[in-house]
């Protein structure tokens, strides 16, 4: 099938519309570019077996037909974060020299960052922002190839947003901790479910060590299910403890720990044979409830979940040959990954969070960042301090899912989805690294 190549990028104040047709054929209608929304003591032997807790009509029926760990989400291709020497990096001058540090020249930044993706990757959508407002957007290609009904990429296409899901729980785990007079310090089994075995040393793991992948999980596979936060807690971290790891069941394990702290599931709480499958619907539905009254509806964004939605976009090869891959229904894999959004929500989560003082107060979003909660670099650029965070899920056959949400100097934000690898000269390319080269090859 002949494929059209779209692409629309725009810097306020002025707008530019470009359109690339590479074959014939009829490329899918470009809308005007939009605005942002307004930023607003435990034993470690088993306990004797509790009277089993009475269900709501709802938990019991999704247990009925709930899969702890379904086949589509073992064996997927997931971001494996970055390598401790790389989690800090300096680069030229520091923060201290802000007054003559240089700035991004987004003009330029926009069109380089094009000419490095558009001919690599079956498309994309990445706004950048300042303070709030759009500066930049860019749109190229589809969201869902016309083999899937043709429906090019937008600001608003949600995505499986893969890895930074963490971001958001990180968020979501902070904002609870202090509303709960806890604090980062505080270790978290006492609030893990009771009748859980406690193995060597998970006493010890405290709610900072989950959020920067110190706690010493190793997980072959990174899995994330129930089970295996079950079995990693008896399994214990003797030797592994304090040790950086990047694993997504430190994030797994805050969709058990939020619902617990907030009193929605008491921690005694036992189902008989079932208490591992009432418990997963359980938190996976009170984590998901969580983070939309305290963290996305603050933000002025919609509802927010785990399954996919009709317009959502799917992943594909870079070349765009073939039927797109869909992560399907991604619940048991929450908190690690698993939240579907847009280019514009994660934006305006990022914006809330940083300036608006009701997700956490703004004197305290730096220490958040440097502290590397949900983060995964944070880099000293001759411009200030940059942090990311990468997301990607796939099947394994070169069709990916990719995100990467970056807070830039200067009071900046950038988000950009690619529904592809990034393929160049025959090589595998790393987003986040993309990003990061062009943002420093563009400052002026």
């Amino acid at each position: 099938m002949k494929r059209t190549r779209r692409f629309f990028m725009a810097g306020l104040p002025a707008a530019a519309v470009l359109v690339h047709a590479r074959m014939a054929g009829a490329a899918p209608r470009i809308g005007p570019s939009t605005s942002a929304r307004p930023t607003t003591r435990r034993p470690t032997a088993r306990p004797r077996a509790a009277k089993a807790t009475k269900l709501d009509r709802t938990t019991a029926r999704l247990a009925k037909t709930h899969v702890i760990r379904p086949a589509h989400t073992r064996g997927v291709v997931c971001d494996t974060g970055v390598s401790a020497k790389l989690r800090r990096v300096k680069l030229g001058r520091t923060l201290r020299k802000i007054d003559t540090t240089p700035k991004l020249d987004v003009g330029a930044f926009g069109p380089a960052l094009h000419a490095k993706l558009a001919q690599s990757v079956q498309g994309y959508a990445w706004q950048l922002r300042r303070g709030g407002a759009v500066v930049h957007n860019g749109l190229w290609e589809w969201g869902r190839s016309p083999v899937n009904g043709g429906q090019g990429w937008t600001m608003d296409t949600r995505m499986h947003i893969a890895s930074v899901s963490k971001l958001m729980t990180a968020m979501a785990m902070v904002h609870k901790l202090r509303g709960a007079n806890r604090n980062l310090n505080d270790r978290i089994f006492d609030d893990l479910p009771k009748y859980w075995n406690l193995g060597a040393k998970t006493k010890d793991i405290t709610f900072r060590q989950l959020l920067n992948h110190t706690a010493g999980f190793r997980v072959p596979g990174s899995a994330t299910d129930f089970s295996t936060m079950k079995s990693k807690i008896a399994e214990g971290v003797a030797s592994t403890h304090g040790k950086y790891a990047y694993e997504n069941v430190n994030f797994a394990l805050c969709r058990v720990l939020i619902p617990v702290l907030h009193g929605w599931i008491n921690k005694t709480d036992t189902h008989g044979d079932a208490t591992d499958t009432i418990w997963d619907v359980r938190s996976t539905t009170r984590f998901r409830e969580y983070c939309n009254k305290y963290i996305f509806a603050p933000s002025g964004v919609p509802e927010v979940g785990f399954k996919p939605a009709g317009g959502d976009a799917l992943a594909y090869n870079a070349t765009g040959g073939g039927s797109g891959w869909d992560s399907g229904d991604l619940t048991t894999v929450s908190g690690g990954a698993g939240f579907r959004m847009s280019v514009s929500e994660v934006l305006d989560v990022m914006g809330t969070f940083r300036r608006s003082g009701t997700i956490v107060p703004t004197s305290e979003v730096d220490s958040f960042l440097n502290k590397s909660l949900g983060i995964d670099q944070r880099i000293e650029t001759p411009a200030g301090r940059l942090y990311n965070k990468n997301g990607a899920w796939g099947p394994g056959d070169g069709r990916l899912e990719q995100s990467v949400a970056v807070f830039l100097p200067k009071d900046m934000e950038l988000c950009l989805f690619v529904n592809s690898e990034i393929i160049t000269g025959g090589s595998k390319v790393s987003l986040r690294q993309t990003v990061t080269d062009t943002y420093l090859a563009n400052l002026r």
